[in-house]
């Protein structure tokens, strides 16, 4: 309330004084244009005196002046300015006539509490003299403090009676709000709600205090009985939460220790898959035991990819930005020449139709989800082929992978998505994993919005479906009108398709098509043509033969048996255990300039081998294809690599796709 009596006081001032500043104007200017017009009059009836100088009529004319009250001095001057006649009221200092006109004194003007005003005497442009008369503005000053006064007066009678009002309106208004405030305060801070509002009046603030005192009545009530259920539940929630904290640290020792367990385990596993591929050069030794060793390793390395999968899953949920723009053709090109390899070791046919189309995703999941799907393929295809198609489908872009494999029993369908299950029953790929890669796809499909489904003719082959929506597609290819049916027979046929050697027969998943041991092809011949395999595999290995390479690996075991592989390849290596010892023999022997670099990424405890690669472009001066090795887990480390040109293998490395790599980069 104090704030608003200041604040009035001070408008009421503020107003004061602007009414005496314009009040000092207006009358100032009245008494300008009073005295200009006396000038004026005067100088008219002196301008026949000046004209012959004759002093006594000009002197009777300035006395007329002193009958104005306000007028203190008229002076007037000659032509050259000197002083011809004056009259004064009375002496004074403060202002007096001049014996030379000052010519710098404007028309108008306030020297020493005197309005000065000057006027030329003069008649049809001819100039007779100066009169120049002074007035006195003490009146002026007296009125303006006179109004001071009042309006002093008049705000210190204001700002009581706006005291006196706003003391009533604090009583009758504020007071009871503060009260309410207070009450309010209290209830936040302490949760007591037994405390109530004082009602000081009657009025609509004083129901407010009773509608608020009626709703403290209702909260305490209900609090006595929140109180009592949260008793209960608390009990409870400690017996689940003690659970609940118990399964979570089971869960994070166990995720923990498969992460921990990853590289150290992977290390001598890719030495002995390396030492096996060595190894089978000399068939003749002991070939009954590499084989079972070959098996084991094999299933070493799928047991450890299904664990680490599962282990890193829920990690990249939380942090994954499905942001990429992957172009399918790049994607399938990339596959087609990866896995070419594969099918050549095992006598089958590998097609890929390829579709030039660009989608957003995260790149890598992509990658993960169908080599998952064409390691299945192959794992457990032996006749026939397989084949990796890509077509719009039902409104949506479909990627398939479709095999000529033992096919899955039609009553356990509808659980290969499931973790821990397995469906073939063959010897052959008995103990192969798991049963976590179609689970960690299927999982992995619902994080990117994906939809996978599967169709299988036990015997004849599987169909494994992924649906991208079109929300997801950023660029499709162009589609001519005449393409438009074709589009429409495929979506027809959506359950056959070409997966043997050029010429061979579809794959049909119908279901009145008849089972088959093994695809049949037009020229009579089966996907086992053994010349023609061995001709094929044989020039595709020897696109290795005296290539230069340098191999880096601090493992020794590693290091040793990347060596002995890359040697029966017949390459030209050159096998270091630090960046040191590479770059000491690069400046040794300049000329040797190696084709291809095959590193470890992390070399000892503070080395990295993308520092090497580096180093090296830098000593000889252009860019070697390089491939790095790792059993890192990194994703972001991962796909910074790629970003800058370098493949990666994650161990354990097959020999078949090491060489594939190899070739792909040379």
């Amino acid at each position: 309330m104090f704030i608003i009596v200041v604040a009035l006081s001070l408008a009421m001032f503020i107003a004061s004084l602007f009414f005496v500043l314009y009040d000092r104007k207006e009358a100032k200017n009245d008494l300008q244009e009073h005295i200009q017009a006396i000038a004026k009059i005067t100088a008219a009836r002196s301008v026949a005196a000046m004209a012959f100088l004759d002093q006594g009529v000009v002197d009777q004319n300035l006395k007329a002046l002193l009958s104005i009250e306000t007028v203190h001095m008229g002076c007037l001057y000659n032509r050259t300015g000197q002083l011809f006649s004056s009259v004064t009221r009375e002496p004074n200092t403060l202002i007096e006539c001049y014996e030379q006109f000052d010519k710098t004194i404007e028309a108008f003007s306030e020297v020493n509490r005197y309005l000065v005003v000057t006027l030329p005497v003069a008649k049809k442009n001819t100039v007779y003299g100066t009169l120049m008369i002074a007035a006195d503005l003490s009146q002026l000053y007296d009125r303006m403090l006179n109004i001071i006064g009042i309006s002093l007066i008049v705000s210190l009678i204001s700002s009581f009676i706006a005291y006196v009002l706003t003391m009533k309106l604090q009583h009758r208004l504020v007071k009871p709000i503060e009260s309410l405030g207070r009450a309010a305060d209290y209830v936040t801070s302490t949760q007591d709600y037994s405390i109530r509002a004082e009602r000081i009046s009657d009025d609509e603030v004083g129901q407010l205090v009773d509608s608020f005192n009626g709703m403290l009545r209702r909260i305490e009530g209900a609090q006595d009985q929140l109180y009592e259920m949260v008793t209960e539940l608390e009990e409870q929630g400690l017996n689940l939460k003690y659970h609940a904290q118990r399964s979570e640290m089971h869960r994070e020792e166990t995720q923990a220790m498969l992460a921990a367990a990853s590289h150290d385990l992977k290390q001598p596993l890719q030495a002995m898959v390396m030492f096996v591929s060595a190894m089978r050069s000399e068939p003749e030794k002991n070939e009954e035991l590499i084989d079972k060793l070959e098996r084991s390793i094999e299933n070493m390395r799928h047991l450890f990819t299904d664990l680490m999968d599962v282990s890193s899953l829920e990690k990249r949920v939380k942090t994954k930005q499905l942001d990429d723009k992957v172009s399918l053709l790049e994607l399938f090109d990339h596959l087609e020449a990866e896995y070419q390899a594969v099918a050549l070791q095992k006598g089958l046919a590998f097609n890929v139709k390829k579709y030039d189309a660009t989608i957003i995703t995260h790149a890598s999941t992509l990658q993960r989800i169908i080599r998952n799907l064409l390691d299945n393929a192959f794992r457990y295809t032996y006749f026939g082929g397989i084949t990796l198609a890509c077509r719009m489908k039902n409104g949506a872009l479909c990627i398939e992978v479709w095999d000529t494999g033992e096919g899955i029993r039609r009553n356990v369908l509808d659980t290969v998505f499931k973790e821990f299950v397995q469906v073939s029953v063959d010897s052959k790929v008995s103990s192969q994993g798991m049963g976590l890669g179609l689970s960690i796809v299927k999982r992995s499909c619902e994080l990117l919005d994906y939809t996978i489904d599967v169709k299988s003719k036990y015997g004849r082959g599987s169909v494994f479906r992924i649906l991208i929506p079109l929300d997801r597609i950023d660029k499709l290819p162009e589609v001519k009108e005449s393409h438009k049916e074709n589009d429409k027979e495929n979506d027809k046929e959506s359950d056959q398709v070409n997966v043997g050697q050029p010429g061979s027969k579809t794959l049909n998943l119908e279901e009145n098509s008849a089972p088959s041991s093994q695809p049949e092809f037009e020229d009579g011949g089966s996907v086992h043509q053994e010349d023609v395999l061995k001709t094929s595999i044989s020039a595709f290995f020897n696109q290795l033969t005296n290539k230069r390479v340098f191999l880096i690996d601090d493992d020794d075991s590693v290091r040793d048996a990347l060596s002995l592989l890359l040697g029966q390849w017949e390459m030209d290596v050159r096998v270091f255990n630090s960046i040191a010892t590479c770059m000491e023999f690069a400046k040794s022997d300049a000329d040797w300039i190696p084709q291809a670099i095959v590193s470890d990424y992390q070399l000892g405890d503070k080395d990295l081998g993308t520092d090497l690669i580096k180093g090296l472009g830098h000593f000889y001066q252009q860019e070697i294809p390089a491939l790095v090795i790792t059993g890192m887990e990194d994703e972001a480390t991962l796909e910074q690599l790629k970003h800058e040109g370098i493949k990666v293998l994650r161990k354990p490395v097959k020999p078949a796709k090491l060489r594939t790599l190899l070739q792909n980069i040379l």
